[in-house]
């Protein structure tokens, strides 16, 4: 068998809990830069500069203001949770912060359910405050005073959508701290085919790092996890980690051994993991609930059987990683490379807050970005402008872009419209601009008979699918610029069927453009209006037909924000639709209509909604979109009282609503 190499120490870094944290980081980097001047000397200048030369996420985290509590430490206080939508259960609960735990929240509990609880919770701390307020008044000001604190500590509960390409991203980001500050062999965990036993997401969250070199830099073993504690520390995130001579071992302990920093000595690797469960070894949930019937729970039950016959019944990746856990077999890593930073930095030889000299330093900057972008064929998506002040904490200008580009004079206009619309509290002794987030630029043949100028979109290259296309990019950029990435949204489609909840905002500029996958086949047929079916009832001219995708009447140009209700005229049942109806005062009478066309949520998303929309013409000429809401409900006092009421005691409630007009 192959012995370990002796001199190898590798170093697994686990970031618990990764999806929560990336949010709180995130929270942690908008409070640092609305930190107030009392904090300044909170901030390391090394930590300042790590950042500038990495990404935002390594931004300095300032404490918390003394005057009071602003919205952002209310949110880094408030539970946070993370969902997904899971095919089969629906949204589902995936992360969930140690507070969110402590109100009843697990892995795997339906959002709605989470929700509840913790409305049930803000409920009561409520109810809590109010007999607080109570006893105040009677005059127990100290007791009152104590209760109040505890019933404003109520805050909201945080959902997130589980967004896991931009926590790999997140993750390559620290990869590249790590590369920065403390050792450069950086990897992050290879994962298997399939989620290993105790990991509710199948996504990395560990990073292994060949430490063999480097610790004499900082004072041995120790001394390299207490500076890889700060450094956390510095971008606000916690990590388990251990130091041991195989990958298997130093993950193992930094999962599952108690202390949140281990160090393995080389020759004692059995006696260390002997006490860990045997989920330490990476392998499937299945695996495991065999190990478990047959009695065999740690990793000194495991290690103590002949390997032969574990191979034989459970299979070879069982013993495979045995090997590995012990360093008989090695187990490589691919390193990481980190893509190349375009990063580039100026210190000032006076600080000022002058507008134009600062300008004129940013075009000297962005010329040089620009250079290392045109070589590399890449376009800039996202910006950052950080600059350092001599008296405050850093102020960082971010820019995005619709899509990329390496145009220099548009790169210099948004970076300078953004520090036109800053006020600076204190002389800039520092400049450093960064590209974030790039992406290749995209090329097409120019026409022949058009000039360049006019059709010089913001990739970089012309192209002559449309004659304004070079129009667009600016404007949305330079919106954006001036206003902000928030304040310029797109529309986004979600999975929500109800129509007031079946999009999202997001921002419209600084994202990456993903490939949506195309399966090839049609979901909508061409239906000839000479084969649809109609009815005629009580003069109203009906289409049995649903709206097809295709049909530019599907849906209404406006939506109205809240539905308002109408009040039917004439006959009005499950099966019927009114012969008119009273809205504003006047009467409307239906002339045609199309429908019913059924939405209806799902059983996952709590109380179940049911709608039934139609398309009706009214006299006035105008086209209206109303729906009719059922519900079952008790007709008499009797039948509530009752456990298994007659059928005759329940009624449907119709309910009809205006809820958009396509003119």
């Amino acid at each position: 068998m192959k012995q370990p190499t002796q001199t190898k120490r590798l170093l697994c870094i686990w970031l618990t809990n990764w999806p929560i944290q990336r949010h709180r980081s995130n929270l942690a980097k908008q409070r640092s830069n609305r930190a107030p001047r009392s904090n300044r000397d909170k901030t390391e200048n090394a930590e300042l500069r790590g950042a500038s030369e990495v990404t935002p996420l390594a931004s300095s985290c300032a404490d918390s203001c003394a005057e009071g509590k602003t919205k952002f430490d209310r949110d880094q206080e408030s539970p946070v949770i993370v969902w997904r939508n899971d095919p089969r259960r629906g949204r589902l609960v995936v992360a969930a912060c140690p507070k969110s735990t402590a109100m009843g929240i697990r892995v795997g509990m339906p959002i709605a359910q989470a929700n509840e609880l913790a409305n049930e919770l803000a409920r009561g701390e409520m109810a809590r405050g109010e007999m607080a307020r109570g006893e105040m008044a009677r005059g127990e000001m100290a007791r009152g005073e104590m209760a109040r604190s505890r019933s404003g500590s109520a805050t909201q509960l945080q959902v997130y959508e589980h967004d896991p390409h931009l926590d790999d991203e997140s993750l390559q980001r620290v990869a590249n701290l790590i590369q920065a500050n403390l050792c450069p062999m950086v990897a992050v965990e290879e994962l298997g085919k399939h989620a290993w036993a105790g990991r509710p997401l199948h996504q990395a969250d560990s990073l292994i790092c060949e430490v063999s070199g480097v610790t004499h830099l900082f004072d041995g073993e120790a001394g390299l996890l207490d500076a890889a504690e700060k450094l956390f520390a510095s971008v606000s995130l916690v990590a388990r980690m251990s130091i041991a001579p195989t990958v298997g071992a130093a993950w193992a302990m930094a999962h599952y051994a108690r202390p949140i920093q281990t160090i393995v000595p080389v020759d004692d690797v059995v006696a260390a993991v002997s006490r860990l469960s045997i989920k330490a070894l990476r392998i499937l949930p299945q695996t495991v609930a065999t190990l478990d019937r047959l009695g065999v729970q740690s990793m000194a039950q495991l290690l103590s059987l002949p390997r032969s016959g574990l191979a034989t019944r459970l299979g070879q990746p069982l013993v495979q990683r045995i090997e590995q856990l012990l360093g008989e077999v090695d187990e490589p890593c691919n390193a990481h490379r980190a893509v190349a930073e375009h990063t580039q930095s100026l210190e000032l030889e006076y600080p000022t807050t002058d507008q134009r000299i600062l300008a004129d330093r940013i075009e000297r900057l962005t010329e040089k970005i620009k250079d290392g972008l045109a070589a590399s064929h890449r376009g800039a998506l996202r910006m950052a402008c950080y600059l350092t002040l001599s008296d405050h904490p850093p102020l960082i200008l971010e820019i995005g872009m619709f899509a990329p580009t390496a145009d220099r004079e548009q790169l210099i206009g948004l970076l300078v419209g953004r520090l036109e619309s800053c006020r600076l509290k204190s002389d800039v002794k520092q400049i450093t601009l960064s590209v974030t987030l790039s992406d290749r630029l995209q090329s097409a043949q120019p026409s022949l008979f058009q000039s360049d100028s006019l059709f010089r979109l913001g990739n970089g290259v012309g192209s002559p699918s449309a004659a304004g296309g070079s129009s667009l990019p600016r404007l949305i950029n330079s919106l954006s610029g001036r206003l902000g990435r928030d304040a310029v949204q797109q529309v986004l489609p979600t999975e929500n069927p109800l129509p007031e909840k079946a999009f999202r905002l997001a921002p419209l500029t600084g994202q990456a453009k993903r490939k949506r996958k195309s399966t090839g086949k049609s979901t909508s047929k061409n239906t000839s209006p000479s084969k649809q079916a109609s009815r005629h009832f009580r003069g109203h001219s009906v289409s049995l037909i649903h709206p097809m995708r295709s049909d530019a009447l599907r849906r209404p140009l406006t939506l109205l924000d809240s539905p308002m209700p109408l009040t039917a005229v004439g006959v009005s049942s499950v099966s019927s639709l009114p012969a008119g109806f009273h809205l504003g005062g006047r009467l409307h009478r239906v002339v045609r209509f199309w429908g019913p066309e059924r939405i209806e949520t799902g059983w996952w998303n709590g109380p179940s909604i049911r709608r039934d929309y139609y398309r009706v013409e009214m006299d006035s000429g105008g086209w209206w979109w109303i729906y009719r809401r059922l519900g079952k409900t008790i007709a008499t006092a009797d039948a509530r009282r009752s456990a298994a009421p007659h059928p005759s005691c329940v009624r449907t409630v119709v309910a009809w609503m205006l809820h958009g007009r396509f003119s």
